[in-house]
């Protein structure tokens, strides 16, 4: 069975102005994969590539992979995932947005989610 660490909501940008690493305390050990499901940063298509140095002290960038969040567009538009794209394999690491992963008998699919807050009428 396949070792997969999933973190999400991870602001990399927030510790890197406070000075620490988020991954400080992670056991990496025997992972297959790292996905960041969600919000690696605020405005993904400025500040990923400063994530790049500290993920990869942790684990090889090919084993991670990355697909936005609600923060990681601050600042982008929502239809210029390549953007996001090419920053993600510029970093190592793979872009799954929409896409599933498959390890072993493992199957995982990776997306964005939204809501619509009054859906329904009453928020």
């Amino acid at each position: 069975m396949p070792k997969i660490l999933i973190l999400a909501d991870l602001h990399h940008d927030f510790w890197q102005e406070a000075g620490k690493d988020p991954l400080a305390n992670a056991d990496f050990s025997g992972v297959d994969l790292l996905l960041i499901a969600g919000d690696l940063s605020n405005k993904a298509h400025v500040r990923w590539k400063y994530a790049r140095a500290s993920i990869g002290q942790h684990i090889d960038l090919p084993k991670v992979c990355i697909f936005p969040g609600n923060h990681d567009y601050y600042d982008g538009r929502l239809d210029r995932e390549d953007k996001l794209e090419a920053i993600a394999q510029g970093m190592g690491a793979r872009f799954v947005q929409q896409r599933e992963i498959i390890l072993g008998r493992t199957r995982l699919l990776c997306c964005t989610l939204w809501t619509d807050m009054m859906l329904g009428g009453n928020r």
